[in-house]
């Protein structure tokens, strides 16, 4: 349950991405939902609105730009996956059990994955053995070939505000010009 997982986390909530979905389409269901419920949730991820989350989460994604020497990496954000496997199976999987963080460590130790299988549209045990665990750690960073992901369960963020400052000033000694084409591309982004 990403839910329950979320909150052993100590994490407010999680937001499920599905397949084809980009960091920009993440970031305004989530802003969209701030602004309609109070501002309860900071989703975390790339700093560029085009990456998908799917290769983020995946390849040990670690964003400079949205806190992720304090939050971690990308597969660390991650509380449950669904994908098809190569073997033709659907199944959902993620952890069930953990021990709580030790010392400098973020995040709980995973101790138990479990997962389930969808059996004629219904969601229960599976037909044959997967092993959920070993599917788990080598997912989340291993690389493809295990089967087609369709979608990621994101741990979110508890609300923080931040501004945004654009400080031009001029030094002793230094030329600028405030009407340089760098200096005009410049001030229009960052302003």
């Amino acid at each position: 349950d990403p839910c329950r997982l979320a909150k052993g986390r100590g994490k407010p909530g999680y937001v499920r991405v599905g397949g084809g979905e980009n960091f920009a389409e993440m970031y305004l269901n989530v802003r969209s939902y701030n602004e309609a419920f109070g501002y309860q949730f900071t989703a975390f991820g790339g700093a560029s609105a085009t990456v998908s989350p799917f290769g983020y989460s995946m390849w040990a994604g670690l964003s400079g730009t949205t806190g992720g020497r304090a939050r971690g990496f990308g597969a660390d954000q991650i509380l449950k996956i669904e994908m098809v496997l190569a073997s033709g199976d659907h199944v959902r999987f993620g952890p069930t059990d953990w021990d709580a963080p030790v010392s400098s460590q973020i995040y709980p130790q995973t101790k138990e994955v479990s997962g389930e299988c969808l059996n004629d549209d219904e969601w229960g045990e599976c037909d044959c053995d997967i092993p959920f665990e070993l599917l788990w750690r080598s997912v989340r960073g291993g690389g493809p070939g295990y089967g087609v992901i369709l979608s990621l369960f994101l741990q979110l963020h508890k609300y923080e505000k931040y501004e945004v400052a654009n400080i031009n000033s001029r030094l002793e000694g230094c030329s600028f010009d405030p009407q340089s084409e760098l200096n005009t591309k410049y001030n229009s982004v960052a302003s």
